[in-house]
């Protein structure tokens, strides 16, 4: 956007006042008398470009808010304000801004082994990370969408498969020893951290 500057030679605007304009004040003390009070009808008649050392651009609705920029915020044009352009861009922006926002929730706890071949915990939200650890020092790390996960058992590194559903995870082994691998020794303590949304 431009700045407009005069050049101040007293000519950049037109004047023009009602056809009638001299009868009306036939004298020039009734000219002026009026002028004083307020009450001489003029319009400001355009632009004189030859008063002008820079032409600014017009302040109106078409420079502030095109129907096109309005459409696009709300699907149509209706001549709306500046000010409801803003005040709905704040809207859409801090809707936007709480949509982004992520409560991360997260929980712990234990459970006993039952030695068999699958497992599961539930939570009261969506879980993307579980870590497990057993009394003998093994533990399984687990994260959302993958379908194996990673355990220590002695040393020996092991994959399980892994089920992820809305509010658990669960992990099942496919042969004999998965009671080891899939920290749910019989009678055996685990502790479980988890983290979810």
């Amino acid at each position: 956007m431009t700045d407009g500057i005069i050049k101040g030679t007293g000519n950049s605007r037109y004047l023009k006042s009602v056809a009638n304009v001299m009868s009306l004040y036939p004298e020039y003390t009734d000219f002026l008398r009026a002028l004083a009070e307020g009450t001489f009808p003029v319009d400001l008649y355009g632009i004189n470009a030859g008063g002008w050392q820079v032409r600014g651009n017009d302040i109106n609705k078409a420079s502030l808010l095109t129907d096109a920029v309005e459409t696009a915020i709300w699907g149509s044009a209706a001549n709306r304000t500046v000010s409801q352009a803003l005040q709905q861009l704040r809207n859409l922006i801090s809707g936007l801004s709480n949509d982004m926002r992520v409560r991360v929730i997260d929980t712990w706890g234990s459970y006993i082994g039952d030695g068999g071949k699958r497992r599961s915990l539930t939570f009261p939200f969506t879980p993307h990370f579980l870590f497990v650890l057993g009394t003998s020092g093994a533990y399984a790390l687990f994260i959302r969408d993958a379908d194996i996960y990673t355990t220590n058992n002695d040393s020996h590194i092991s994959y399980v498969k892994v089920i992820w559903s809305d509010r658990s995870v669960e992990w099942v082994g496919n042969y004999s020893t998965s009671h080891l691998i899939g920290c749910n020794i019989a009678n055996q303590k685990y502790y479980y951290y988890a983290v979810g949304y």
